[in-house]
């Protein structure tokens, strides 16, 4: 057990559920890597109001933001980064001075996993599953950071979707039901897909979002990252497809929530060999 005294800096992940996370794997190993004297849990939890004020209280460090609140976590903030701002989710908070500050590193944890296998990836024609809080958080930083310029968006509600209406405003963009999935891909090229929905996890690993006949000559990108290898990346890989898996992501943006934290950069590749 790592020793607690009246310097030890305190973190967690906060979401519901939370157990499947390796985010405690990851950053603890990171704390021991770099002599760092911090501990970081799981905070499961159905009450965000209650537990942001808890962790405001109690003092924590820091905190990673994870379904399903990532657009509700902004009431309990004091204030936003600027690209977090205009996301409208956080998946990050640091506490400086009892001010929580949120921060959103979504996007651009996606966008480097993207950049690490193809370097113009900003230009081709992207399909985002979902249109939750990660969806928002992946398309508006491909809008605001890497200058995006068209994302086609697959989602259960289509009806009045805020995403879709306030993206359509800035890119161009479509937005298709999962009974028009067909249609979708006789009218829309379609380069890269990325699933940002939960389908695949737990419960559900043996559920895709996509039926593999849509998947061939693809780049099939997933952001689940348990089971490292899903039922849609499976299926990519069986029709040949190159595949990104959602462990790129979860690192990319691990490692700006570490940056952020402690103000090391830590390694890569020792990051990933954390949660292997």
């Amino acid at each position: 057990m790592k020793e607690i005294n009246k310097n030890t800096l305190f973190f967690g992940v906060v979401g519901y559920p939370v157990a499947h996370s390796k985010s405690p794997q990851l950053f603890n190993a990171l704390f021991k890597e770099y002599g760092i004297n911090g501990i970081y849990r799981y905070i499961e939890t159905k009450e965000i109001d209650k537990a942001m004020l808890g962790i405001k209280g109690l003092n924590y460090r820091g905190l990673s933001i994870t379904i399903p609140y990532k657009e509700k976590a902004i009431k309990y903030v004091d204030c936003l980064s600027p690209l977090a701002e205009k996301l409208g989710c956080i998946n990050t908070v640091i506490n400086e001075g009892g001010i929580l500050t949120g921060y959103n590193f979504d996007g651009i944890g996606a966008g480097e996993a993207l950049r690490d296998v193809l370097k113009e990836w900003q230009s081709i024609n992207i399909l985002i599953i979902g249109t939750g809080g990660a969806a928002r958080g992946i398309a508006m930083s491909f809008i605001v950071e890497y200058g995006v310029k068209k994302i086609i968006f697959l989602s259960r509600n289509k009806k009045e979707n805020e995403l879709y209406k306030e993206i359509t405003h800035q890119i161009e963009s479509k937005i298709y039901s999962y009974e028009e999935v067909g249609v979708m891909f006789e009218k829309e090229k379609i380069d890269i897909i990325i699933n940002t929905t939960p389908i695949g996890m737990e419960p559900n690993v043996n559920e895709s979002p996509l039926d593999k006949v849509f998947l061939k000559d693809r780049l099939i990108f997933d952001i689940v990252y348990i089971p490292k290898e899903t039922k849609l990346l499976k299926n990519a890989k069986d029709q040949g497809c190159n595949v990104i898996y959602g462990e790129q992501m979860f690192i990319g943006q691990a490692l700006k929530q570490f940056e952020l934290w402690t103000g090391i950069k830590a390694d890569k590749k020792k990051a990933l060999s954390f949660i292997k």
